[in-house]
Order: C-alpha cells, then structure tokens, then sequence
C-alpha cells in the first residue's frame, strides 16, 4: 500500500472515530429544565417524584428541583432585567408579583394550555387570578378556600354534639363555650377560636377577614374598586374577631404569625381554626381523621368565601420555555399529581374534572364556594395594598385603635394606589 493510500486510510477511520465519538456523546446530552419552587413546596408535595416521573417519560430532558425562599423573590426582578433567569419554569411566588412581571415583559402568558385543557375547564374566579390585559399570566395551580376547621373530639368532650356551628352567632357562643380554664388557676387553658391574624408580610388577617366578609354576604370592593375596608359590613367582618379576642376566647397571640394558630389547633389548646381549607388535612395526619373535620364559614356556600392560588406559576421568557410547558401538562395539570395533591396535603384542584377522583364530602361545598367567590385583585400597587389593610387591622385587633379608625386610616392610604 502507497503512502498515500495510507494516509488516506488513517484519515477515513480517524472520520469514523470522531463521527462515533461525537455521535455518542450526543445521544447523552440532555436539556436542562430548571424548575424554580419555593421551599415550603418542594417539602409539602412530592415534587421530588413528580420530577422523576417526568424525566422518565422525557428521557432527553434533565429536568431539576431548584429550591428558592421567599427573600429571594424580588431577586428575579434584577436578573430578568437583564435578560437572564435562573429558572426555566418558577412555582411560590405570590400573585402580586404577577403585575410587574407583565408590565415589564419578563414573563409569558398562559393561553397555549387552553389547546389542551380548554378555558371552561376551569374554576373561573382561581383563572381570573392571572388575568392580565385579556391573557393568563399565572397559571391557577393549587386553590385554597377560607373554611372552619374543628377539633370534633374537643366538641364531643364539650357536649356540642349537634356538630359544627351554622352561623356567626353559634361561632361566637361555641368559642365562649370551648373556651376553658381546666384547673381554675385564672390561666386560659384551652381557646375556643384562633386564626392565622397575621399581618406584613404575611397579611393572612385579610384573607380571614375577606374570607368572613364574604361569607356574611358583603362585597370585597367598592364601587371604584378599592377594598371595601369604609362599609359596614367589611367593619363588621373585622370587629368580629376584635371582639373575641377582648372577650378572651380567640387566641391571643394568633397575630404573631401563621403557624401559632395552627400548631395550637394540634397541640389541643384551641377547638377551632378559621383558615384555609388544607389545614385540615395535616391536623388530622397528626391527630387521627376521628378527631378534626371541616365546615365552610356560615353563609359561604350560598355567599362565597375568600379564595386564591397556593403560589403563583410564571413561566419566564428568558428559559427553555418548551420544556417548561410540557412540564406543565405532565405535572401541573395532571390528574395524577392534583389527586394526590388533593389527599395528601388538601390543595384544591382548579380543573373541575379533577374533583371526581375526591371522595370527602366537603370537597362538594368546596368547589361550590370556590365557584362563587371573589379574590385578591391583580393591582400594580397589590403588595401595598395588602398590607396596609393588614398593617392596620392589626392595630384594630390589639385594641391599639377602635375599628373605625384602623380601617379609616387603611383608605386614605389605599384609595390612590394604582388599580
């Protein structure tokens, strides 16, 4: 064999080398899809083996859990501005951030998921939440409703053997009621009521208060729009929990933050819990089913309570966007994962189809309340807003100004804010 024929020998398999080298190496390469989540998220649902499932029904996908906490929200903003983002696909943030996200065209409307899931599908008031401009800029994943959670075995030890109290009245006398110094040392015992009263950054004390309102039969805005914090009703709503608290059968320090409530209901030191809906759930994994149950607010299924989404879901236009939107038909609209979601940890589906797989009774009354209330505005100024309102009834709630005076001073902050 010539040198020549040799040197064009060696050059034909060292071709065949590289093609198979770079053929191989191909085949492993997979895309990257970062799912950004808020903490409380990643541990509350199984978005581990959810994201699992996913890359094994998308073997070219490498699809990853990218925790983020609450402080770091109001980071997006600075790398979004540049161009940039972190995370292909974010789950938590709350839907005041959706506004700016959209005035700023950082993030990507919604409306291709009605190609598949189509618009009726869903619980109207939890879409209106992403509504923006005529198009969905966050995504209505997991619903939550503000309802009655009680202690039945406390009720039972109390002789309320009739069940749960049917209006704001029985609320009231069932709270004095349960409420007890067991060794008469002067010392509260056990309270009647609590509920997550918590003001900024929380602000969960609107979303008791909204939530109670409604149910009541007021009107959560004013004629221009503002959160109707100067009516009757709204004062009504509010000096009901003001009330219990002076009386002494709401917790006193529920307005501390959103778990004093909470862990009090487990702990059997409070017999009821205003709050929302999936509270149940985890109490009774920890007391047993026997012992909590669930009852809407008096008046809620007829008048609607307060409701809104656990997190908001914003897809970035900065990120493989693609990837990002198969995961959200083979996760986040699954039927699989919002059953589960459903009986594990008590999130509301937001597609009405999904309410066929669940079996407690409830869950009836839940998708009828749901059906008919109103939710937190998609406002500029929303962050503000909200706690303002908060920041102010809380004042009212520790007797620092009367009623009329907190929710007064709340409207001459809040009444020019950007709608």
């Amino acid at each position: 064999m010539s040198k020549v024929m040799r040197a064009l020998l060696s050059i034909s398999l060292l071709v065949i080398f590289v093609t198979i080298i770079v053929g191989s190496t191909g085949a492993q390469v997979k895309r990257s899809l970062r799912i950004g989540t808020q903490a409380w998220i990643v541990k509350k649902y199984n978005m581990v083996e959810a994201v699992k499932k996913f890359n094994k029904m998308h073997p070219d996908i490498d699809a990853k859990i990218i925790e983020f906490t609450m402080e770091e929200i109001k980071g997006f903003m600075l790398k979004w501005a540049r161009g940039k983002t972190s995370y292909d696909i974010v789950i938590g943030p709350g839907l005041q951030y959706a506004r700016p996200y959209q005035e700023r065209n950082f993030i990507l409307p919604w409306d291709f998921v009605f190609e598949k899931v189509p618009e009726e599908e869903f619980l109207a008031p939890f879409l209106e939440l992403g509504k923006i401009k005529g198009k969905y800029y966050n995504l209505p994943w997991c619903g939550e409703v503000i309802a009655l959670i009680y202690r039945t075995d406390m009720f039972r030890d109390a002789g309320l053997f009739v069940g749960p109290p049917r209006t704001w009245t029985d609320i009231a006398e069932y709270a004095k009621k349960l409420t007890v110094d067991k060794n008469n040392d002067g010392i509260i015992d056990v309270y009647g009521i609590a509920a997550p009263l918590v003001g900024p950054p929380s602000d969960k004390i609107d979303w008791v208060v909204w939530g109670t309102l409604q149910s009541m039969g007021g009107e959560l805005y004013d004629k221009d729009g503002n959160f109707n914090v100067k009516s009757e009703k709204y004062k009504k709503a509010l000096k009901f929990y003001v009330d219990l608290r002076k009386n002494g059968y709401l917790l006193p320090d529920c307005h501390v933050n959103d778990n004093v409530g909470r862990n009090a209901f487990k702990a059997g030191k409070v017999a009821m819990l205003v709050t929302w809906h999936s509270r149940l759930i985890e109490a009774q994994q920890i007391l047993g089913y026997e012992k909590a149950y669930l009852s809407p607010l008096p008046g809620s299924v007829e008048n609607g309570s307060f409701i809104t989404v656990g997190g908001g879901v914003f897809l970035s236009r900065f990120g493989n966007v693609e990837d990002a939107k198969k995961f959200t038909f083979d996760v986040l609209l699954s039927d699989w994962f919002n059953s589960w979601a459903a009986a594990k940890y008590g999130k509301m589906p937001t597609i009405k189809s999904h309410f066929e797989r669940l079996e407690e009774p409830y869950w009836d009354d839940l998708l009828k309340i749901a059906s008919i209330s109103s939710t937190m505005p998609l406002y500029v100024d929303a962050p503000k807003m909200f706690d303002t309102i908060a920041k102010e009834s809380v004042r009212a709630l520790l007797g620092e100004k009367s009623v009329d005076e907190a929710m007064d001073a709340a409207y001459e902050e809040i009444k020019d804010l950007r709608k």
